[in-house]
């Protein structure tokens, strides 16, 4: 929903999806807000996003590795 509200066009999208799964509003201010200001951020918010990020890294490595052998295996 607030994916295209920053000016870069990369930007937008993760920052909108991280905001939606902490429950907070990311803002700079003037500029744009994303996310819905269901409570007020708090330290422990860092390490939630890290932790999001770091799973989700690992999924995509996971991923790619196991389509990598299936896609080896199918040829050999």
């Amino acid at each position: 929903r607030d994916g295209r509200r920053t000016e870069s066009p990369n930007a937008g999208r993760p920052m909108a999806a991280m905001a939606g799964l902490l429950g907070l509003r990311l803002e700079k201010a003037g500029h744009y807000a994303l996310g819905d200001a269901l409570r007020e951020p708090v330290a422990h918010d860092i390490t939630r996003a890290w932790r999001i990020v770091c799973w989700s890294a690992y999924l995509w490595v996971g991923l790619t590795a196991a389509l990598l052998a299936a896609a080896a295996n199918a040829h050999g």
